[in-house]
């Protein structure tokens, strides 16, 4: 494998927890993939975890009815598969590639091994699961409490935090994600994510066009 491979993980949060030794245990393991475009894994179909290097990957499952539901978009430095860390799959969980990526990757038992040796590093899995437990927590508690139009004011908010970046324009995201992809990842239809982005934009609150959404102040209707 070449060695570079580990200079893949430096823009990981756990990377500064990281002892010698488990720098050289990963090195002499990960492997590196690219992905392409709309390209798919089956999470579930091997024992990996998955550190995204560049690119954006959709993490989707399908329901009982056999309906496509997306589960998270996915960042560079962020990584999925992380059931797999307890010997449970995530069941019916695929990621899409939304455009060319890079992952990392190496087994579940090959990354147990070194959370057994290393307390700090445990604690940022730790602490992974429980940003993720907290978003489906604050989904649901959405899906009860907020009306339809909220819940895609706060995915955008969300978006905007997230993947969004300062320049000379504003603050500004690729434009990455289709209005039924809005609408999977808020339980709303794609002609109302629409009919809520066009109210946004007549407002002056958020623009948008095929490569980029720009923000302009608080996103409020």
């Amino acid at each position: 494998m070449d060695n570079s491979n580990i200079w893949y993980l430096e823009q990981f949060d756990f990377w500064k927890v990281l002892k010698d030794e488990d720098i050289k245990f990963l090195d002499e393991r990960l492997t590196k993939r690219t992905i392409k475009q709309d390209d798919i894994i089956r999470v579930e179909e091997y024992n990996y975890i998955y550190f995204l290097k560049s690119g954006i990957m959709k993490l989707v499952y399908l329901d009982e009815d056999g309906n496509e539901r997306i589960k998270s978009l996915r960042k560079p430095g962020t990584i999925f598969g992380e059931l797999n860390i307890t010997s449970q799959t995530d069941k019916n969980v695929y990621a899409i590639a939304k455009e060319d990526a890079v992952v990392c990757l190496m087994t579940r038992d090959e990354f147990n091994y070194i959370l057994d040796k290393n307390n700090a590093l445990k604690v940022e899995v730790i602490k992974t699961f429980s940003e993720r437990i907290h978003k489906l927590e604050k989904l649901v508690n959405d899906l009860v409490f907020k009306s339809s139009e909220e819940r895609i004011i706060d995915f955008l908010m969300s978006f905007r935090d997230e993947f969004g970046e300062s320049n000379d324009k504003g603050l500004m995201a690729r434009n990455f994600i289709s209005h039924d992809e809005i609408a999977k990842l808020t339980s709303t239809s794609r002609q109302f994510v629409t009919k809520t982005l066009n109210k946004l934009k007549k407002q002056g609150c958020v623009t948008y066009d095929n490569e980029y959404f720009y923000f302009h102040g608080s996103l409020e209707i």
